[in-house]
């Protein structure tokens, strides 16, 4: 294994540890998992709990949503996956040893 390899490695490596989480939010929104209810509870707070595509009432058009509470509506929110502190430490540390790399004398 050369240098060359070891830094195509890295830099393939840090895209995929910068980006990981954008393609699970983007095949999630897509496939509609991750929803949670916008409708109102009792006390007026958001509900947020789960919900998933249903049926809509009778006359009534467009995408409708129902929750585990047994709200229905129209609107539910997306709660993106967040990356933590390991995710932003491994892209990190990738990184710096691209820079180790390029800081090196490559063979002509």
């Amino acid at each position: 294994m050369t240098q060359t390899h070891a830094l195509g490695f890295f830099i393939l490596f840090t895209l995929l540890a910068m980006t990981w989480n954008h393609i699970f939010n983007l095949i999630a929104s897509m496939t509609g998992s991750r929803l949670f209810c916008q409708g109102k509870t009792h006390e007026g707070h958001i509900c947020g709990a789960p919900t998933q595509k249903t049926i809509p009432p009778k006359k009534k058009k467009g995408v409708w949503y129902t929750c585990t509470q047994g709200h229905t509506c129209q609107g539910a929110g997306f709660h993106p996956f967040k990356k933590g502190v390991v995710s932003h430490t491994v892209w990190v540390a990738s990184l710096l040893f691209i820079v180790i790399l390029l800081s090196q004398n490559f063979p002509a």
